[in-house]
């Protein structure tokens, strides 16, 4: 059981450093660049966001990081009891940890998180980088998994 634990973490923590290592080198890439990929839509923007997503707390980067490791904390807790082994949750899983862990780094090492991607939706423009996506399409993937988690069978007591 602790074996099959520790290669899981062990693979998780693989995966993590690879998607957070890619988060990273595209804030450094995209700094202070500016590409228009289809005018007045999708533009490579560098921005810096001091608070949430759309900016919400913005000004308060400490009580975003404490928030951010406590749901860290949280989060492995979660994983731990809820024993849940589907691909979608395993995928979601290490989307969502990828995700915090990018934008906690920026939070801790420049007091803000760099975004480069800009969409201009008419009634809501919006600016995020790849952690952001990382975080949604995890949380996506894992409600999906919990909510159609197969149904176990009961075993009968002799």
């Amino acid at each position: 059981m602790m074996k099959k634990l520790l290669l899981r973490y062990l693979i998780i923590l693989g995966i993590t450093i690879v998607l957070v290592g890619g988060d990273i080198l595209a804030k450094i890439l995209f700094n202070g660049k500016t590409y228009t990929l289809i005018p007045n839509f999708l533009i490579i923007q560098s921005e810096h966001n001091y608070g949430a997503a759309l900016g919400i707390f913005s000004g308060h980067v400490w009580g975003l990081v404490v928030v951010s490791v406590l749901f860290l904390i949280g989060f492995f807790v979660f994983d731990f009891f809820i024993k849940e082994n589907s691909v979608l949750y395993f995928i979601g899983f290490n989307l969502i940890l990828s995700g915090a862990l990018g934008n906690l780094i920026d939070r801790i090492f420049l007091g803000y998180v760099r975004d480069f991607i800009y969409v201009n939706i008419k009634i809501m423009p919006y600016f995020f980088n790849f952690a952001d996506i990382f975080l949604t399409f995890g949380v996506v993937l894992m409600v999906i998994s919990l909510i159609f988690k197969p149904k176990q069978k009961k075993t009968e007591k002799n």
